[in-house]
């Protein structure tokens, strides 16, 4: 039987101001904001009920990977709004998340130095302030890196085919065989 690692003194500070924050009515407002500026879920909310565990044992960690996330999401999601996908923006967004998540399930360690110093570059500056350009600039090389040239082109198809399927839908075009291959 394994033992838990024991929290420490600031584990349990954090996860204290985490619990506050969490039940503050103004800042769950601001975090649901931001997840409707960015298209989709940044982990500002409540902790789930099947992460709940890792949150416990680890409080400090768990928050961290949680910021870590949202911000190689929102990396990913401004590399495509770059893209100017217009309607398909939410299709690719959504394949491209669930191909980083993915591909980023082992990173190699490279990826993982990179990522690591991303995030700390993240957590040394003001929650106010956006990344540094040298840490945006890292995140979109790391994006590129992770995500195969296969991986792009699901991106795209996924944008192409929501965007085929929504022009027929609007011009009220008939349904043809390939247009739901």
């Amino acid at each position: 039987m394994t033992s838990q690692p024991t929290p420490t003194a600031e584990d349990l500070q954090l996860a204290q101001e985490l619990i506050a924050q969490l039940q503050d009515p103004e800042w769950t407002l601001a975090a649901a904001q931001l997840e409707d500026e960015v298209g989709g879920e940044v982990s500002a909310g409540y902790v789930k009920d099947h992460q709940l565990g890792k949150f416990l044992s680890d409080p400090a960690g768990f928050c961290q990977h949680q910021r870590l996330k949202t911000l190689v999401f929102q990396g990913l999601r401004q590399m495509l709004v770059d893209c100017d996908l217009g309607a398909g923006l939410p299709a690719a967004y959504s394949k491209g998340k669930k191909l980083l998540d993915e591909r980023l399930q082992r990173p190699s360690i490279e990826i993982q130095q990179q990522l690591m110093a991303i995030l700390s570059e993240d957590l040394s500056s003001s929650r106010d302030v956006p990344l540094p350009e040298t840490a945006r600039s890292s995140l979109k090389q790391v994006i590129r890196t992770v995500l195969s040239p296969e991986d792009w082109e699901a991106i795209v198809t996924a944008a192409a085919s929501y965007l085929q399927q929504h022009v027929r839908e609007v011009i009220m075009l008939p349904q043809t065989a390939d247009a739901t291959a």
